[in-house]
């Protein structure tokens, strides 16, 4: 096994105690559950949420229209 996979493995079975963890915690105190979803809710609508589109898809036209490439 190379140097590469050994840690490959070492982080998968890092993440998997992690994620183990974080539901243990979750199952204990449901209220700091609902909290943990609240701001991840947040964060996804504020990169992913209809006014971010918008706002990066005009960017790209203005982009286009300004003769700059767009990203």
């Amino acid at each position: 096994m190379s140097q590469l996979d050994k840690h490959k493995d070492y982080q998968r079975d890092r993440e998997r105690f992690e994620m183990q963890s974080r539901i243990g915690r979750w199952l204990e105190d449901p209220q700091a559950a609902h909290r943990e979803g609240e701001r991840a809710r947040a964060a996804v609508k504020a990169q992913f949420g209809f006014e971010p589109m918008i706002e990066r898809t005009r960017a790209v036209y203005q982009e286009l229209l300004n003769g700059r490439p767009a990203r």
